[in-house]
């Protein structure tokens, strides 16, 4: 079987991990936030791509938020230059079959992987594709009132941060105990995905969470949930802001390398719970991209 640049990402983000390393955050110590990853027509990307591009941008050191595939690049009179590796992107898609004897309709939905190029890798594009936005400053007051917007209950004690599925509370220490506020929304963010896996939500059965690989499951959906919707409000998303837990990074091993498009199914369930988050908050005055 063919193996695919998708394939190759995979596998080294798992042995990465099985070293205790969280690959989608290393990128960034140190580093400003990166733009928003955007396709060739500067819509941004959402889901499993935008951390996988945007992971891939900090990674390079490229500033420009654009990827084009190769035919695009082409189509524009550009050329990918000789020597350059593409970035793996998903492509979903749905196609709808005729049911039999009256049946109604079957939707299939299904996803295969593609090869990008950001515009630095490309030669010869039109002059617009080569500028590079201004990163926006940080709006406080928007951000909060993301997080003012959905009605979560959240109690305040203690020194640790997890949600109560079974009293539907989020618990944290008081904000005077982070570093700082950036910090406080950050595993807020996290708890928050974690909040959207209730039955009366998106279900993600966490009346499970007692055993191993379901635990991990949800713990990496709320990880790469944090991670998306760090990019899209404007948390940072360096390393030090969540903190790692070798049980956890250890279980996520266990099951991604028996199971490796487990991390796809994540992100997948990730991009849902942050994309509902979105539709809850009810005062975002940030232009928030849809994360389905």
């Amino acid at each position: 079987m063919k193996t695919t640049a998708l394939d190759t990402l995979l596998t080294n983000l798992i042995d990465q991990m099985d070293k205790g390393d969280l690959p989608w955050r290393r990128p960034w110590k140190n580093r400003r936030r990166p733009q928003l990853p955007t396709r060739a027509d500067g819509q941004p990307f959402s889901g499993t791509n935008l951390w996988m591009l945007a992971m891939q941008m900090a990674m390079h050191g490229w500033s420009n938020p654009r990827f084009l595939t190769f035919n695009q690049a082409k189509d524009l009179g550009g050329m990918v230059r000789k020597g350059e590796k593409g970035c793996p992107a998903i492509l979903y898609k749905t196609t709808e079959i005729e049911g039999e004897g009256g049946d109604d309709p079957k939707v299939l939905r299904f996803m295969k992987s593609y090869v990008c190029f950001n515009a630095e890798q490309i030669d010869g594009l039109p002059e617009g594709h080569y500028e590079v936005p201004e990163d926006l400053p940080a709006d406080p007051d928007a951000l909060n009132g993301f997080f003012r917007g959905i009605d979560f209950k959240l109690i305040h004690k203690g020194d640790m941060a997890f949600y109560l599925p079974d009293q539907d509370t989020i618990v944290m220490p008081a904000a005077e105990q982070f570093v700082d506020r950036d910090s406080y929304n950050s595993v807020l963010g996290h708890e928050l995905i974690h909040w959207t896996g209730a039955g009366h939500r998106l279900d993600r059965k966490l009346e499970n969470y007692r055993y191993r690989d379901c635990r991990a499951r949800e713990e990496l959906v709320a990880e790469l949930g944090a991670l998306q919707l760090g990019l899209l409000i404007g948390l940072p998303v360096e390393e030090k802001l969540l903190p790692n837990h070798a049980g956890y990074l250890q279980s996520w091993v266990r099951l991604l390398k028996d199971h490796p498009a487990e991390l796809i199914k994540a992100s997948g369930q990730a991009t849902k719970a942050v994309d509902f988050l979105i539709q809850q908050s009810r005062q975002v005055r940030l232009p928030l991209p849809s994360a389905a």
